[in-house]
């Protein structure tokens, strides 16, 4: 893993072929409920085996998540988007919220000298938010220590994600979540293309572009 620069994380659930009808009155299977959160698990695993601390130039880490994930950013949902992630999403938000609880405690907790309001991990779930069932103490026993540094890690939180065209930079909206109501208002913000996800994280590690090096140490929102 010498000279590896970034990894990209995007694991998630695979939607039901029965249908949403079937989704609702199913319960998912045991080993897939949990796929966000254990498989970040095992590739924390990895990189601190491999990287145990900072001085050693651990990769930049992008986790893709989801918008409303944990009760804060719930709130900041429109109305509509929240009916459907309550109804139709909830387990898989589950995963996700733990997937996020996950990272957060593998992050270094920075120094107040070498703080800034950019890098600071502001938006993540609090532990007390998951489920026993989604995140067993434990998993919790089992994680490594913290050992990445929050400039260096990226959360992107997409909307409800669509298989349309790539709209494009500029078509869509980059928002840090606790500011949705502020910057975005009420207006969209619902869905966005899986393929202007995969550009803007793509552009993530373009290290000339200050458009996108800025959101390094957040959790963004991608909506349109």
């Amino acid at each position: 893993m010498d000279g590896l620069y970034g990894v990209v994380y995007s694991l998630g659930h695979e939607p039901s072929a029965e249908g949403i009808g079937t989704h609702l009155t199913s319960p998912m299977p045991k080993s897939s409920s949990d796929i966000c959160c254990q498989g970040l698990i095992t590739l924390l695993r990895v990189l601190y085996d491999v990287y145990l601390d900072f001085e050693n130039d651990a990769p930049k880490l992008v986790v893709v998540s989801s918008m409303g994930v944990g009760q804060r950013a719930f709130q900041q949902l429109p109305v509509l988007l929240r009916l459907i992630f309550s109804h139709f999403l909830r387990r898989e938000l589950q995963d996700k919220l733990a997937m996020e609880v996950v990272l957060s405690q593998c992050l270094v907790r920075l120094s107040t000298a070498f703080r800034s309001t950019r890098y600071v991990p502001r938006f993540f779930p609090f532990p007390s938010e998951v489920s026993p069932s989604a995140f067993p103490l434990d998993a919790s026993n089992s994680l490594p220590r913290p050992f990445l540094l929050p400039p260096e890690v990226c959360v992107v939180r997409p909307a409800l994600l669509t298989s349309g065209s790539a709209k494009g930079r500029g078509r869509y909206r980059v928002v840090q979540e606790d500011k949705i109501k502020i910057n975005a208002g009420w207006w969209g913000m619902y869905s966005i293309s899986r393929e202007d996800v995969g550009g803007f994280i793509a552009d993530l590690f373009n290290p000339f572009d200050d458009w996108t090096s800025r959101w390094w140490g957040h959790q963004v929102v991608l909506a349109y």
